[in-house]
């Protein structure tokens, strides 16, 4: 099988995909600020976001529940002070 190359040598032809990949990196470069750089780079980045994330949102609910029991002893115990009366 033969294959033959739709380019003269030295140019690099991209695929639709990769020219996409590529424009994104050098934008996403930019926007961070040059600490962005490598495939690599973004993939911790959003790891290390996504951790974040997950933690932000698992303490915001932890505060939620533990808040709304703090309401409802509250509400509690004045209802019981209340009875006293």
């Amino acid at each position: 099988m033969r294959t033959t190359a739709s380019t003269r040598a030295g140019i690099t032809a991209l695929s639709p995909l990769q020219e996409g990949l590529r424009r994104g990196m050098q934008v996403g470069s930019v926007l961070s600020l040059g600490v962005l750089r490598t495939p690599e780079q973004y993939r911790t980045a959003g790891i290390v976001t996504g951790v974040g994330g997950a933690v932000a949102a698992v303490w915001a609910a932890w505060k939620g529940v533990s808040g709304a029991a703090a309401t409802r002893k509250r509400a509690h115990a004045l209802k019981e002070v209340e009875k006293m009366r």
